[in-house]
């Protein structure tokens, strides 16, 4: 960064950190992250209507083209108001830039030290002590590997790759089979990463989704990274190895899928536990990793079990009046009278593997991604920024107030962004209710957000720089 820059945030005592960390130096010390930090500072001082000049400066090293003159005049003009003495004002036109703000890019600088900070906490802290730390690596790790993925694609830089890399070796220790923890329901110690199970009497399972949570963004990559003829020196070696590892990981999973008898190939996972269907997004979870075996080796076990769930998944759609899809957490094939309450962020999973099979043509249509679409334009999405609960379309307001209880809702809301590829009023609405549903998005796209919030974020940048999401 340049002295200059450094000069303008004088004012902020721990920025001069920033001129002794360089954000490529992978042996930075792990809790110094200057400009993900000065980041975060700005948008809170936004919200409690507190910005700084020094703080508008540092929109030339925080933004892609410095933030704007708009964003600048908004932002002066919002120093101009005394907030003693004009409140209602002051509250206006800081929301405002804040949205404004909202909608502007960061620099890649930013979105690695996000990167960074998130993957080590869940290596270093959250992982270690938590109880399921595979859960960790499905529901946070796995994002982060995807916007790393993503990120790449945008620019061209190798270390957000080589930081998925990394990390994924790491994650592969938590595994059972280096735990030497036994899953209770096969008897055996399976590979891959297991969770305790609810129920009267807890118990030990590896189940579908956590592997296929984890594996899929891996997969990916080497896809990617071949498709685009990048592999650098000791990639192919690493991503032979990698893909062999997880090929034992799914391989485990086949001889437990229930093949039914219909016209068309379908299919789906019983869960040994409960005795029932898994819950339609962890089929989904599942047969993104098989999507990508398949696109890797080429082998029909794998395409088959992504036809079979994509039309077990659509078998249980309907659809409304208004021409949108909605589907229940989990059914029998036979048994229609399933309670179609999904909410929107366990269907998040589900319509991100369905726009990847859509885009490589395994199975889902054109007429069915226009009722997909509309899953989240007509039934979550209900106008002026406000959402729905259920993608059924039942009245039930989201807010902040009833969703403390609901874990990743918040941001997983945020992840629908992936039908952008497809409607480009899909991330006009997301971008905006980042900005403006504060109830929602406290933490906005990287203020200490969770890591699918980057995520999302990457997905439109990637879709408004004009590159292909996949």
């Amino acid at each position: 960064m340049a002295a200059g820059a450094i000069a303008l945030f004088a004012g902020l005592d721990w920025v001069g950190a920033i001129e002794t960390v360089n954000p490529h130096d992978a042996d930075a010390a792990p809790h110094e992250y200057p400009l993900l930090s000065l980041y975060e500072d700005v948008c809170q001082s936004m919200l409690c209507y507190e910005l700084t000049s020094s703080q508008i400066e540092a929109f030339e090293v925080l933004l892609q083209h410095g933030g704007g003159s708009e964003l600048r005049e908004q932002a002066y003009a919002c120093l101009r108001i005394d907030t003693g003495t004009y409140p209602t004002a002051a509250t206006r036109e800081y929301r405002e830039l804040y949205s404004m703000f909202s909608r502007c890019f960061p620099t890649s600088d930013v979105m690695y030290e996000f990167l960074c900070k998130r993957i080590a906490d869940d290596l270093d802290v959250h992982m270690p002590t938590h109880k399921d730390p595979g859960a960790v690596a499905a529901w946070s790790w796995a994002d982060s590997a995807d916007t790393a993925v993503n990120l790449w694609k945008i620019t061209g830089e190798r270390r957000f790759l080589d930081l998925v890399i990394e990390s994924y070796n790491q994650v592969l220790m938590f595994q059972d089979r280096y735990t030497e923890t036994m899953d209770d329901f096969r008897g055996r110690i399976m590979n891959g990463w297991g969770l305790y199970a609810g129920g009267e009497t807890p118990s030990w399972e590896v189940e579908i989704t956590l592997q296929g949570r984890i594996t899929a963004p891996i997969l990916r990559l080497i896809y990617i990274v071949q498709e685009t003829n990048a592999p650098w020196e000791g990639f192919q070696t690493w991503a032979r190895t990698a893909q062999l590892e997880i090929r034992a990981i799914i391989d485990q999973y086949l001889s437990e899928f229930v093949f039914d008898d219909s016209d068309e190939p379908s299919g789906y996972f019983m869960n040994l536990r409960t005795g029932d269907q898994e819950p339609v997004n962890h089929q989904a979870a599942y047969a993104r990793t098989c999507l990508y075996l398949y696109l890797l080796t080429g082998e029909d076990k794998y395409r088959d079990i992504v036809t079979a769930v994509v039309n077990y998944l659509v078998s249980g759609w309907q659809i409304g009046d208004n021409g949108a899809a909605y589907w229940p957490y989990k059914f029998h094939p036979e048994d229609p009278s399933a309670e179609y309450n999904t909410p929107f962020w366990k269907a998040s999973v589900t319509q991100q593997f369905l726009c990847e099979v859509y885009h490589y043509q395994m199975g889902f249509s054109r007429d069915q991604m226009e009722l997909l679409v509309r899953t989240f334009t007509q039934n979550v999405y209900q106008g002026f920024g406000s959402f729905n609960v259920y993608t059924d379309g039942t009245f039930r307001p989201f807010s902040g107030y009833n969703a403390v209880h609901t874990g990743q809702a918040r941001p997983r809301l945020a992840m629908w962004i992936t039908l952008a590829a497809h409607d480009s009023d899909v991330s006009a609405i997301i971008a905006e209710a980042v900005g403006t549903r504060i109830d929602i998005f406290p933490n906005g796209w990287l203020n200490g957000a969770h890591p699918c919030m980057a995520t999302a974020l990457s997905i439109w940048w990637l879709l408004e720089s004009g590159g292909d999401l996949f």
